[in-house]
């Protein structure tokens, strides 16, 4: 199954994003991580929810940026930006294309982290060509492919694969 098309338990996508269950379910529950009509809500014994690719790469993302000094809400909010939008180039600053949930197929993929505007955090194309400190117009960036390697390992799945998926159009 595309990598795209797949969904994860709730358990499971907290878990190799580093928090436990409780904590993310919560997130739900105050609507800091909010649900897409693409996440499905389980039905049966139990319950939860089965996050759809995109949000479950939300969830390292949003980690990561609270790990980094946003609130949840900000941080889930700004993780949004990578997850759930793409990149036209020429617009909003950026260079190249990249859909909802994609790396840039070439070069590195950056998320911007603006602390004092989180609404202003941006994924950003580096091509390597040009010195990375003129790309850090924030205070930080965060890698995603160094982010979401482990994070796709956690979640059992053969991560160059879903990776070369990711940085496919």
């Amino acid at each position: 199954m595309a990598f795209f098309e797949m969904h994860f338990g709730l358990p499971l996508a907290a878990t190799a994003a580093g928090r436990k269950h409780d904590t993310v379910s919560k997130w739900i529950k105050r609507g800091e991580l909010v649900l897409t009509s693409a996440d499905r809500e389980k039905v049966g014994r139990g319950g939860g929810v089965n996050l759809s690719a995109r949000t479950t790469l939300q969830l390292p993302l949003a980690v990561e940026l609270n790990k980094r000094g946003l609130t949840v809400p900000d941080a889930c909010e700004a993780a949004i930006n990578f997850a759930h939008q793409g990149d036209i180039a020429g617009e909003m600053g950026a260079t190249h294309n990249r859909k909802a949930g994609h790396l840039f197929r070439e070069g590195l993929t950056l998320f911007m982290i603006n602390r004092e505007n989180p609404m202003a955090c941006q994924v950003r194309h580096f091509s390597g060509k040009e010195p990375l400190e003129s790309i850090r117009t924030s205070l930080d960036a965060v890698d995603l492919e160094m982010l979401f390697y482990p994070f796709l390992s956690k979640l059992g799945l053969d991560a160059l694969e879903a990776m070369r998926e990711m940085k496919a159009e």
